[in-house]
Formats: structure tokens, sequence, C-alpha cells
């Protein structure tokens, strides 16, 4: 029943407003006849609101989509560095765009046992909402530590921050921090991200004050194939060194 409604809603609403996304585009490009400055400014205004509801349909697919996919199939061992910088350069325009200075301390490279995508996704979200919630000119820091078997990121920004009546509500579905002035998102992207935690038995902590910024830090574990590893190594080390000082 959800997987068809998943379909539904896919097909049936995405499909046509994808195809009056182009009718706009091929108005908004004179292809049908010159615009006058007040017709272009409707048509513009129009291709807006449109691409604001086809990117709302999309996160509630991505959200049902990772809701469903509760397996572990996909997880794999890889190295989180790379990714890190993979979701960075997806972001970058929008960086650029608010002059925005994303700062990557990530450091060494660590392994993760996980769904790649899925932590990249994560990425992504976060940095995007440092980027989103920020002043012009502002910075996003990405910086990495190991703790007791997890991998913990935090992802800072100098942004407006978050009320702390609020805080309690964030990563619930289609709610937003209001802010006067800022309509950005449909508080749907840390829903995704708190989504995709559980299924890495993850978990998301978030410090802001007004005016001063936010933290966003996430814990994943690390691989246990790594950590069986270099504690082998660590008792192969202490072996030899028990050996040569006997």
């Amino acid at each position: 029943m959800r997987q068809n409604f998943i379909s539904l809603v896919s097909h049936e609403m995405r499909t046509p407003l994808v195809a009056a996304m182009q009718y706009l585009e091929l108005m908004g490009g004179n292809i049908v006849g010159a615009l006058n400055t007040e017709q272009t400014r409707i048509v513009n205004r129009m291709k807006s609101r449109l691409s604001d509801l086809l990117a709302l349909i999309d996160r509630w697919l991505e959200l049902a989509r990772i809701e469903d996919h509760q397996v572990t199939d996909d997880f794999e061992t890889f190295d989180f560095s790379p990714v890190v910088k993979e979701a960075l350069e997806i972001i970058k325009p929008l960086a650029d765009e608010k002059k925005i200075k994303i700062r990557d301390m990530s450091g060494d490279d660590v392994k993760l046992n996980g769904d790649r995508n899925m932590i990249k996704e994560i990425i992504v979200n976060l940095v995007s909402n440092g980027i989103k919630y920020n002043r012009e000119g502002g910075e996003v820091t990405v910086q990495k530590k190991q703790e007791s078997g997890f991998i913990v990121i935090d992802i800072s920004d100098t942004g407006f921050g978050i009320p702390e009546e609020e805080l309690g509500r964030i990563g619930k579905e289609f709610y937003r921090v209001k802010r006067e002035g800022l309509a950005v998102g449909f508080g749907l992207g840390l829903a995704i991200v708190k989504k995709i935690l559980d299924i890495h038995n993850g978990r998301l902590e978030i410090k802001s004050a007004v005016d001063q910024g936010s933290t966003f830090r996430m814990y994943l574990p690390i691989s246990t194939a790594v950590i069986g590893k270099t504690a082998a190594a660590s008792c192969n080390c202490s072996r030899e060194s028990n050996k040569k000082g006997g």
C-alpha cells in the first residue's frame, strides 16, 4: 500500500510538474515569443514556486525511501574523507552564491561501515543547512574525531542559531525554525539525517544559541573490522615488545 502510494506521488504528481517547468523554461527563453518585463517577472516567480514544490516532493520521496530501507544490503566498509570531499563539492555552488567559506578540518581518514551514499546525504544536508541559515560571508566548519568506537563529526556554522524552545522539535517532519524573512526548506532535511543515523545505529546532537550559530554533532560507529584490526595490531605490538624485553 505504502509503496503504491509512493509510486503514485512520483508519477502522477511529479511528472506533470516537470512538464510544467519545461513549458515555463520555453516561455522564459522567449521560444514562444518575446515577453515584456512584467511577464518575465511572473514567469520567473512561477518557476521559483514550482521548483520549491518539486524539491518538497523529492525530499518526501527520499524520506519514504529511507524509511523503507531498514536492511543493510548496501553496507560496505569505506574511507570517510573522500565522502566528505564529494559532499562539499556538491554543495559548493550554494556556498559560493552566499559567499560562505567552508572549512574542511576533518583530518586523517577513518573507515566506516555503512551505506556510502546515505552518509554523503547526511553531510550534504547538514552543510546545506549551515549555509542556508547563515549570514552572507559566514563560515561552515567540518571537524572529526574518534571517541569510544564512534566517529564524531561536528558541522558548525556562524549562522542565526536556533531558539532553545525550538531545539526539541528540530528534525520532525515538516517542521522548520521560524525566522522572519527566512523561508528556506521544508523541514525534511534533518528528518532524513535522523532516519539515516537510526539505520546506522548513530545519533544526532544539536547545540545552538540565537545569533551565535549552531553545531550539529553526529555519532557514527567506526567499522568493526577496522577496530578489530587495530586491536589485533596493538596486541601483536605488545607481544613483540614483551619478547624483546624478555
